[in-house]
């Protein structure tokens, strides 16, 4: 079977399309609940700082997630998941992403997916409310129904975004035409090199300055901007 030939328009999803950390915002909602403790607190600003600063410790962050999710009680998480995504991230969401997603949905032979560092339990609802094709996201292991506290793979994080996004392009028999990424982060610099259209987001302060480097686009999300909003979707037309 010959591979279908497609655009693929890739959108980050913390501080990109949804322009908080995701992860912050599931802890202060977990926190509201009762469910964080003052050591979960400490744990969970330490590794954001060591995000920002280039230095976390992805396995120990990840397990980190996982046994949050697991002391859960199993029938608390979807309804949880959905409170959590209606009350603390929708509002965060991007207009001008959404806007962007749609204009590309109307291009032909293209296809819009969310890729992101975040687990899918948390990714999976932004997806839906974005209408994205699909999404790609950190793996949670699961086992007679329920998650065994492990990945089903490596992060989908630096050079594991690039290794997922491969193993989706295999998996879908897609062979990518013109390839897009947006994304806010140097974590996704190996990605966003090899993509033929990288667009900065909103960038941290590493991302901005490799993205001046190569005169790459650079554009804000930020929904306090979107009346002057001036990036249009790149023509995909060959």
């Amino acid at each position: 079977m010959n591979p279908s030939k497609k655009h693929l328009v890739l959108f980050d999803m913390d501080k990109t399309l949804v322009s908080a950390d995701t992860t912050i915002l599931w802890s202060e909602f977990l926190d509201q609940k009762g469910f964080m403790t003052k050591d979960d607190w400490q744990k969970r600003l330490k590794f954001a700082d060591d995000y920002t600063k280039n230095k976390l410790d992805v396995d120990a962050s990840y397990q980190f997630e996982l046994d949050l999710l697991r002391r859960i009680p199993f029938e608390l998480r979807e309804g949880w998941r959905q409170e959590f995504f209606d009350g603390q991230v929708k509002t965060h969401i991007s207009k001008a992403g959404l806007q962007l997603i749609q204009e590309y949905k109307n291009q032909p032979d293209t296809l819009v997916l969310l890729i992101t560092a975040t687990i899918s339990f948390i990714a999976q609802p932004v997806a839906s409310y974005a209408q994205v094709h699909d999404a790609i996201a950190t793996q949670e292991e699961l086992k007679d129904g329920d998650y065994t506290g492990r990945l089903a793979d490596i992060p989908c994080l630096g050079h594991g975004k690039v290794k997922h996004f491969k193993q989706w392009l295999q998996k879908k028999q897609i062979e990518p035409l013109h390839t897009i990424l947006y994304s806010d982060s140097i974590y996704d610099q190996p990605l966003l090199s090899t993509v033929k259209t990288p667009i900065a987001v909103d960038p941290d302060v590493h991302l901005r300055q490799i993205a001046l480097a190569n005169n790459w686009d650079i554009v804000s999300f930020n929904n306090a901007n979107y009346d002057s909003f001036q990036a249009k979707a790149v023509s995909l037309m060959i």
